[in-house]
């Protein structure tokens, strides 16, 4: 058990490693969202919402199974080898909730439920770094993704501020990433609750969001790099 949680936190460290060296996304599905909130609420692991998007591994799966009642879901990790005479090696069970899970497709963004997902199907999921000793381990998931499709998935972040100046419109997250707003069409700034467009410069410093980042990064000085977004969801 100990060597899998290690497992599971040293994919979750590599990818932190590969962010640090290349900002933007890329094609390996399990890494770290580096990202802060500072929000204090807390969820069914007893994790504040800074722990949510700080504190996040981004999981890669195949469901194994759906728990609808209850909001579980198993799945069968894709970046973790089966053990031989362990079933339950590289499985790990996703605790969810109605009300603090996301659920959206990866592709366009739209929102979907857990009444959508199907043994079988791969999903992105951000997940509680705080797993239990169990066999398979929990821990809980603050986003879900469907559409696995994708080259690039989109990132869990916290948000520091929103800037309009005459050079465009900034976000700046919590780990002092830059993400260049200014093309983003209008009806891809959007809130997750409803869907309806929002205004960027009223988001507020401590929301959650997921933010769809460009292929490629735009560099702004010598040592500042502002990543080019595509669309942003605002969780809460």
């Amino acid at each position: 058990m100990k060597r899998k949680l290690a497992a599971l936190l040293g994919i979750g460290l590599m990818s932190v490693s590969l962010v640090a060296c290349n900002s933007q996304a890329t094609e390996n599905k399990s890494t770290t969202d580096p990202n802060v909130t500072e929000q204090n609420s807390t969820d069914e692991t007893g994790n504040t919402n800074e722990d949510m998007a700080g504190e996040s591994l981004l999981q890669w799966g195949k469901i194994i199974s759906v728990d609808k009642e209850s909001g579980q879901i198993v799945i069968e990790d894709k970046n973790m080898p089966a053990e031989e005479g362990n079933a339950d090696f590289n499985k790990i069970v996703l605790n969810t909730s109605g009300d603090k899970t996301a659920f959206v497709n990866a592709e366009t963004g739209e929102k979907v439920s857990i009444d959508d997902l199907k043994e079988g199907d791969e999903i992105y999921a951000w997940v509680s770094i705080a797993f239990t000793a169990s066999e398979p381990p929990q821990t809980f998931a603050y986003v879900i993704a469907t559409n696995t499709a994708v080259m690039t998935p989109p990132k869990y972040i916290g948000v520091a501020s929103v800037e309009k100046t005459d050079a465009g419109l900034f976000l700046t997250d919590t780990m002092d990433e830059k993400w260049d707003l200014t093309d983003v069409e209008s009806k891809n700034i959007t809130a997750y609750e409803d869907g309806k467009e929002i205004d960027p410069t009223t988001i507020k410093a401590n929301s959650t969001c997921l933010i769809w980042p460009a292929n490629v990064p735009v560099t702004e000085g010598s040592d500042t790099t502002v990543l080019k977004a595509t669309r942003l969801i605002v969780l809460q």
